[in-house]
C-alpha cells in the first residue's frame, strides 16, 4: 500500500461542484425583498460572507439581527420553505464549476468520492439526482449534520487515516471543517482564502493538483 495515497475525496456542492453562489445569493436577497432593497443588500452580504453555514443559522440570523422579528423554529422553517422553493429549480439548472463533471467522470474509480454540503439532505439528493451525477458518490450528506461530523463519518466508513482524505470547498467554513479534522484541503476560488491555502480557480487540473502538491 502506498503509505503517500490519497483515497478520498470530499466536495463541498455550491461553488465546488455547482456555479450556484450567485443563484443562491439571489434567493435569500428575495426572501427579503419586501423589506426593501438595504435589507436584502445586507442579508445578501451576510450570505456571501458566510458560505458554507446551513441556511438555518443564517435566517435565524436574519431574522434576530437585521430584521429584529420572530426567530422560533417554526419561523425559520418557514423561511427555509420559501428559500428552497425559489432555489431548487435555479441549480439544478446552475452550470457545472468548470473541470467538475470531468473529473468526477474520469476519476471516480480511482477515487471514492463523497458530497459534504450545509443544504438540507432531501434537497440535496434531489438537485444531484436531477443533475445527473449522484452516481459518482459514495454518499451524499447535507444538513442538519455539520461538515467535521460528515467528515469524520465518511472517515469511519472505511477507515481513511487523515492523510488519505482530501475535502474541498469554496468557504473558509469548509477549510476550518478540514482543520478540525486534520484532512487536506484544497479551496476553490482564488479570492476566497488566505495566501498560504492551497487553492485552484475551477477543478480542470484537480488530479494533477492532488498529485503533485499532495502527495509529492
Amino acid at each position: 500500500m502506498n503509505p503517500r495515497e490519497i483515497k478520498a475525496v470530499i466536495f463541498d456542492f455550491d461553488g465546488t461542484i455547482c456555479d450556484s453562489l450567485k443563484v443562491k445569493a439571489e434567493a435569500f436577497g428575495e426572501v427579503y425583498s419586501k423589506y426593501g432593497k438595504d435589507i436584502s443588500s445586507q442579508v445578501i452580504d451576510y450570505h456571501n460572507n458566510n458560505l458554507g453555514v446551513p441556511r438555518e443559522i443564517k435566517f435565524k440570523y436574519f431574522q434576530k439581527e437585521i430584521v429584529n422579528e420572530s426567530y422560533s423554529i417554526e419561523k425559520i422553517n418557514e423561511l427555509s420553505d420559501i428559500f428552497s422553493k425559489l432555489v431548487v429549480k435555479k441549480v439544478i439548472e446552475a452550470p457545472f464549476i468548470e473541470g467538475a463533471k470531468e473529473f468526477l467522470s474520469i476519476y471516480h474509480d480511482r477515487y471514492d468520492l463523497y458530497i459534504s454540503s450545509a443544504t438540507p439532505q432531501k434537497e440535496l439528493e434531489r438537485i444531484i439526482n436531477a443533475k445527473g451525477i449522484s452516481k459518482f458518490f459514495m454518499t451524499i450528506n447535507g444538513s442538519p449534520e455539520k461538515k467535521d461530523e460528515h467528515i469524520r463519518k465518511i472517515m469511519r466508513s472505511k477507515n481513511f487515516r487523515k492523510e488519505e482524505t482530501v475535502f474541498i470547498g469554496d468557504a473558509n467554513q469548509d477549510k476550518e471543517a478540514a482543520e478540525i479534522t486534520g484532512v487536506h484541503f484544497i479551496g476553490v476560488g482564488m479570492n476566497n482564502f488566505s495566501e498560504d491555502t492551497l487553492k485552484l480557480e475551477n477543478l480542470i487540473a484537480l488530479n494533477d493538483f492532488i498529485q503533485s502538491r499532495l502527495l509529492s
